[in-house]
């Protein structure tokens, strides 16, 4: 067996694997930070077979007679698009390892070369996953006050908020210990755990960093965006409240996620909110970037309103959990189609 045919077969699997991880980190993640390290790898690649005669390789392929080439011999199962792009990094790492042990005999400068590119992919890899952990859909955002939620019965009203529509909870605690706070918050996330849904805590990042949950909504008189950031790090999600188009524009620079934007309408569960209408809301959608949640009062009858503007997503308390929580849930999903 001639090492040269490995060596050529990985040098195509890592050129391929490279190809389509940057497609996925321009199309589908739009992240145009991890764009350029991929990248930046490809074009340096191009640039060692050129200087070197790694393209020689070429005359040692043979495919016809490839044990692995029927289409049944290597078809992985794939659940979805970010499986995808993990098992393609991991495809252009092996590729790498196997062809810097190949050529630590015939070539040191490609041998490091290649463990260097390795190197990057394990940094590249993490990039995806940070951003893979922080994907969430805000359409339906729950909002669990203290006063709506019976811990007995917190795992029967988690299941029913996921069967019928939810795509994030908020957990906001304003009157318990903090102990029966982080018991709760643990008891919901490991409720969401084998789910798509995202957990916010309200206002407390450590109770956030405690719990595991995906995340944190901040208000315009709690610990910064960019202090949040530095204590939770890159993979948790950071929401911030605002009311005004300069505060969006600010939780935007300063890293926020998503924004929350209201009261829209008068809300019963925070009647002291002012209310800011949803002229301010389109007029908020229009200037940032990042996902916008309607906030306050939103119920089925109104939330097509909210959407209209621009939001991405309502955020519902009240109206969901006073009364029957599956009826509730079922008009505003059906309002929504």
């Amino acid at each position: 067996m001639r090492w040269e045919r490995m060596a050529d077969v990985n040098l195509n699997r890592l050129a391929e694997s490279l190809k389509l991880t940057e497609d996925a980190a321009r199309f589908i993640f739009e992240d145009r930070s991890i764009l350029k390290k991929v990248r930046r790898i490809r074009n340096d690649l191009k640039k060692i077979k050129i200087a070197s005669d790694i393209r020689d390789l070429i005359r040692y392929r043979n495919s016809i007679t490839d044990p692995g080439r029927p289409g049944n011999f290597d078809r992985p199962s794939l659940g979805d698009a970010e499986e995808m792009v993990l098992a393609n990094i991991n495809r252009a790492k092996e590729s790498c390892r196997t062809l810097e042990e190949l050529f630590k005999i015939e070539n040191q400068v490609l041998s490091l070369f290649f463990k260097a590119v390795r190197f990057q992919l394990y940094d590249i890899e993490k990039d995806f996953f940070i951003h893979i952990k922080k994907r969430f859909d805000p359409s339906i955002y729950a909002v669990m006050d203290d006063k709506y939620i019976k811990i007995a019965r917190l795992k029967e009203t988690t299941r029913i908020l996921v069967r019928y529509g939810v795509t994030m909870i908020q957990l906001r605690i304003k009157t318990w210990s903090d102990r029966r706070f982080i018991n709760c918050a643990r008891v919901l996330r490991n409720s969401l755990i084998d789910t798509p849904i995202s957990l916010i805590i309200n206002n407390r990042p450590d109770i956030a960093l405690l719990s595991r949950a995906n995340g944190v909504h901040l208000g315009q008189d709690d610990l910064p965006i960019k202090t949040t950031r530095k204590l939770l790090g890159k993979s948790y999600i950071i929401g911030a409240s605002v009311h005004t188009p300069i505060q969006a524009i600010d939780a935007e620079n300063q890293g926020a996620d998503y924004l929350g934007i209201g009261a829209l309408y008068p809300s019963r569960t925070k009647p002291e909110s002012p209310v800011c209408g949803l002229s301010m809301l389109k007029k908020i959608c229009r200037i940032v970037k990042i996902p916008v949640i309607g906030i306050g009062g939103i119920t089925s009858s109104n939330q097509r309103q909210v959407i209209n503007c621009g939001a991405a997503g309502v955020a519902v308390g009240e109206y969901i959990f006073t009364g029957n929580i599956k009826k509730n849930l079922e008009r505003l999903t059906q309002k929504r189609a």
